[in-house]
């Protein structure tokens, strides 16, 4: 026997009737049907499943066995549900999803979603893996897994900024990569709530870099401060006009100029010979750039107009999106101070 609704999947006629189904032409390709028909008739399953589609059309096709009332097996029940417009949804929210994947694969940060109470990581981006070696499938199988690879002494103040009520937050932390090595990351997250379902959504920053920058710059202040608080050393930074930014001390000395008044002096006033003076050796430097120095034997003119002989060593000092600056660092010749340049540029 058969319905209606049959007759728009299957070409059947009354003559078909005790006839094999699978001999029967139908409207829309149906390549699972054979398979389901034989392992229900056989009981390797109770029921088969699977969808049928053709353009805009679509059926879910069900195949349940019909039994005697001892159980025995003597048929199958077909049975086909319209599902156009559910598979059209889909296909909608699949294309949805697919275009989403490709934008958050294409960002630098790792995009990552997870269920309200932390527990499930529902989505990763790709990114993940170029940051941390660990594929997204793997994560999002082992849903503690991301958390178990953050540094131990970063999980108090990471579980403590993930509140919640808040809403929303932003924290710091080292994270573990596959190799062994620990990255910095800058975790931001928000929850979001879409009617009854609330979910976390965030981004996952990789800061390495920038925290080593800020590092080795730290490292070079304190060198600098180290230089620039010396009793031995006289330290003077120019602009790339010339004009005098910074001294220490001991450059105050040497010159015999009031702290308080030197900034902003030009290389002009402090020099004896103008040809091939301070001046000259600033220009030469700031033409350089970071390529190299100048070591020079020159003559400084002092506030009472002495001439005082120094030998000096002359740097560029780069900025970005700013002009270079130069910094200078003098000693009184005759004076037996270790030397602390690594590179001499004649």
């Amino acid at each position: 026997r058969f319905s209606p609704l049959a007759v728009r999947v299957f070409g059947l006629v009354e003559a078909d009737i005790g006839q094999p189904l699978l001999g029967v032409p139908t409207t829309v390709p149906l390549p699972d049907l054979a398979e389901a028909l034989r392992a229900v008739l056989a009981g390797e399953a109770s029921r088969r499943a699977f969808e049928a589609a053709s353009g805009e059309l679509a059926y879910l096709v069900q195949v349940l066995p019909f039994q005697e009332r001892d159980g025995r097996r003597c048929g199958v029940i077909v049975t086909l549900t319209e599902v156009s417009e559910l598979v059209s949804l889909r296909r909608v929210a699949e294309a949805s999803l697919a275009e989403f994947a490709s934008l958050a694969d294409a960002l630098e940060e790792v995009v990552w979603k997870r269920d309200r109470a932390m527990k499930r990581l529902l989505y990763v981006s790709q990114r993940v893996q170029t940051l941390s070696g660990w594929s997204p499938e793997e994560l999002t199988q082992q849903p503690h897994h991301l958390d178990a690879l953050v540094h131990p002494d970063d999980r108090p103040r990471l579980a403590a900024s993930r509140d919640l009520d808040r809403g929303s937050w932003s924290v710091e932390y080292r994270l573990a990569c596959r190799d062994g090595a620990y990255r910095w990351l800058c975790e931001s997250a928000r929850l979001l709530e879409e009617g009854d379902e609330s979910f976390v959504v965030g981004t996952l920053t990789d800061l390495t870099s920038q925290r080593d920058l800020e590092e080795r710059s730290r490292d070079l202040e304190a060198v600098f401060e180290a230089v620039f608080n010396s009793a031995r050393w006289g330290v003077a930074l120019f602009d790339d006009q010339g004009r005098l930014e910074l001294a220490n001390r001991r450059f105050c000395d040497l010159v015999e100029r009031d702290p308080g008044g030197i900034v902003g002096l030009a290389c002009t006033e402090l020099e004896a010979d103008v040809t091939a003076g301070l001046c000259a050796a600033l220009r030469e430097v700031l033409m350089l750039g970071a390529a190299g120095g100048v070591v020079r034997s020159l003559e400084l003119r002092t506030a009472q107009g002495g001439l005082l002989p120094v030998v000096a060593e002359i740097r560029s000092v780069a900025r970005e999106a700013a002009s270079a600056r130069a910094l200078l660092l003098v000693q009184a010749e005759g004076s037996a101070v270790p030397q602390i340049r690594s590179q001499k540029v004649k």
